[in-house]
C-alpha cells in the first residue's frame, strides 16, 4: 500500500492516526515520506484532526514532536488555539496562545 494514499476527502494516513496506533505508525509514515503538513479538502492537517476530533493528547504531542506546525489555519481560518477552546480540550491547554488562555470560547 502506498503510504501517501489519500481518501475522498484528501486525508492521508496521518489524518487517520486518531483511529490507529500512532506510536507504531507515525514514525513509519514519516520515514516513508508522508508530508506532516499535508492538508485535506478543508485545508486541515493531521494536527487539526487530532485536536478537533478528540485525538489523544499523546497523539497531539507526538505530532508536535515530529514537527507539526501549531500555527496553521484551515480554510475557514480556524486556528489550533481556537479549535482547542471550541472543543473544550483542557488536556491541550499547553498549546493555547498565551492571550487565549483566559478568554472564554465563543
Amino acid at each position: 500500500m502506498d503510504p501517501r494514499l489519500r481518501d475522498g476527502r484528501r486525508r492521508t494516513l496521518l489524518h487517520a492516526l486518531i483511529h490507529l496506533d500512532h506510536e507504531v505508525l507515525l514514525p513509519r509514515l514519516l520515514a516513508a515520506g508522508v508530508d506532516l503538513e499535508a492538508v485535506d479538502h478543508n485545508r486541515r492537517t493531521a494536527l487539526h484532526v487530532a485536536v478537533g476530533d478528540q485525538g489523544s493528547a499523546a497523539l497531539v504531542r507526538a505530532l508536535l514532536d515530529a514537527g507539526a506546525d501549531p500555527g496553521v489555519t484551515d480554510d475557514t481560518g480556524l486556528t489550533i488555539s481556537r479549535l482547542i477552546r471550541l472543543r473544550k480540550r483542557t488536556d491541550l491547554d499547553f498549546l493555547l496562545d498565551p492571550q487565549d488562555r483566559d478568554r472564554p470560547a465563543r
